[in-house]
């Protein structure tokens, strides 16, 4: 088995948003073009983008027949803002090839998402789990909350054979210790497979549960905060600049090989600022700053695709809009905005 992995560029970004623009809205009174994704899909051409408006009732997800850039609003709620749920299966289909889905959120485990295309980008969405069909190349999942606690057995992400896969700075999180549940991170079958600056918590290695667990495949983990559960071993090794952290006297079971991981009882408590709470920034004087690859932090936050707090998309947001009521014939109205992006 080869060291090193090759991935291609990954070109797909939303300076790719072109085409016609269509806007997906669920709310009453309707203002956008489409009230529901399926009727937005099936008007939409190879290319377009769907705008999906923020809303407090869920849109129901489609299967993918087309190119189509998917855009909503956010995936977490912070302070007064507004995102767009979705839940159900989301489906990329074969014809789907070089689509886009970006900034959704879901609740209580309601999206499975299911890719059997290739140069797929899924971007910060919450889901409960995903699987990589055969021979999809060039798939990234980024910036994503996978999760789901209910305390039954499951894959949180499969790759299946003959893809190609780039998984970082997402958020991967099974059952709680000792639940009930055997969770199983990411599960990799005869692929080629970047695992990084994720992290990734799953079932004790007691309980059968794994963070990675591969076979046949060209893998590489780097930069990642592991939480419980095993890990393959096979040579080369495929661990680097990881950390293993234990909680309630269960422990991550880091390989020993590679370089520069960091093992034994790491305290969560001095790795996270608020772990259990969901609060993934680290901690002052934690471990993880500065000691991933290239001296970058390890987890979500470092990294070339740092994890973004509420999943905006990559579009400029209004934060700051000032109307005056009234103007003058000579000053006209002096309207100030101001715009940032969420890059």
């Amino acid at each position: 088995m080869k060291k090193s992995i090759i991935f291609l560029m990954w070109l797909i970004t939303f300076s790719q948003v072109h085409a016609t623009i269509i806007t997906v809205d669920n709310n009453y009174p309707r203002i956008g073009n489409f009230p529901n994704l399926q009727e937005a899909h099936d008007a939409a051409s190879s290319g377009d983008t769907l705008l999906v408006f923020p809303s407090s009732a869920h849109y129901q997800a489609i299967t993918l027949e087309k190119k189509l850039f998917i855009i909503g609003a956010g995936s977490e709620l912070i302070g007064n803002t507004k995102i767009t749920f979705l839940t159900g299966s989301l489906v990329f289909g074969p014809d789907s090839d070089g689509s886009v889905v970006s900034s959704f959120s879901s609740a209580y485990g309601s999206l499975v998402v299911d890719i059997n295309a290739s140069n797929i980008v899924l971007k910060r969405v919450h889901l409960k789990n995903l699987i990589v069909h055969e021979n999809s190349c060039n798939v990234l999942i980024t910036g994503c909350n996978v999760s789901y606690f209910q305390g039954i057995q499951m894959k949180l992400i499969e790759i299946l054979p003959g893809s190609n896969v780039l998984i970082t700075n997402n958020i991967i999180r099974g059952t709680y210790p000792n639940s009930g549940g055997i969770y199983q991170g990411i599960v990799i079958s005869n692929s080629n497979v970047l695992v990084k600056n994720n992290i990734i918590q799953t079932t004790t290695s007691s309980w059968g549960g794994y963070c990675i667990q591969y076979s046949n495949s060209n893998v590489m983990v780097a930069n990642n905060i592991l939480l419980h559960g095993n890990m393959t071993i096979e040579e080369p090794c495929a661990y680097n600049n990881n950390i293993g952290i234990g909680i309630n006297n269960s422990y991550t079971n880091l390989p020993s090989c590679g370089t520069s991981n960091i093992t034994g009882n790491n305290s969560i408590d001095d790795i996270f600022i608020d772990y259990e709470n969901g609060n993934y920034h680290l901690k002052e004087g934690s471990c993880a700053i500065g000691n991933g690859e290239g001296g970058t932090d390890i987890g979500i936050y470092g990294g070339e695709m740092p994890y973004l707090d509420g999943g905006y998309p990559e579009l400029p947001t209004i934060y700051f809009l000032d109307v005056p009521l009234t103007g003058s014939q000579q000053g006209g109205l002096p309207i100030t905005i101001k715009a940032k992006t969420n890059n």
